[in-house]
């Protein structure tokens, strides 16, 4: 065998193995997410007093299929990163807590085009005593929440309200200032659905 030869199958062989590992690590990410989502479920319960019994109350919970939700709690697949926002407004939990539990870092560099980045943004600048008052940060934080979830997402009638939103994500400016403009949008369009709905 010539020496080309024999280095083209050992760079076969560490290709073989990197994408070997590469899905071991992501498998081991979802089993240990979906043992968050169960004890993160489990507080829920105890906290609100209410009984979730299957896959199919979980996913109407977060918005998803039970079919994802039971992935999720079976630890076959991860969440997205708007999964995980929806994850943990249902819960109550810090949005960064989620994202790091399905292996996102808080801290990765194309997150500062993201829902995520924004509301932890406004939760920070909650916990840091920000310059908003309680009202305007709960109702940019509803607002973020719903820009991310149906029926904003789904409305044939929103496209325009959401490419004015991904417009605003990919602005430079400060995360707060983005977030304050998206939770405008909403407002917006629950003005224009409002009059739809008067006609």
């Amino acid at each position: 065998m010539t020496d080309a030869r024999q280095g083209e199958q050992e760079g076969e062989h560490r290709d073989d193995e990197f994408v070997r590992e590469a899905s071991r690590s992501r498998e081991e990410r979802a089993r240990a997410f979906a043992a968050y989502l169960k004890e993160r479920l489990i507080d829920y319960q105890h906290r609100h007093r209410v009984w979730i019994t299957s896959a199919t109350e979980v996913g109407r919970m977060l918005g998803v299929s039970d079919v994802t939700a039971n992935d999720w709690l079976r630890g076959k697949t991860l969440p997205r990163r708007e999964q995980c926002l929806r994850i943990a407004h249902a819960f109550g939990l810090p949005v960064v807590e989620v994202l790091e539990a399905a292996g996102y870092p808080a801290t990765q560099d194309d997150s500062y085009n993201t829902y995520a980045a924004l509301i932890a943004a406004v939760e920070q600048g909650r916990e840091q005593g920000g310059e908003w008052p309680q009202d305007k940060r709960d109702g940019v934080l509803s607002a973020l929440y719903e820009a991310i979830a149906p029926p904003f997402t789904t409305d044939a009638s929103a496209a325009e309200w959401r490419e004015l939103a991904a417009l605003v994500l990919q602005q430079r400016a400060a995360p707060t200032s983005k977030a304050e403009k998206i939770a405008g949008i909403i407002d917006l369009w629950h003005r224009e659905y409002a009059r739809r709905e008067t006609r």
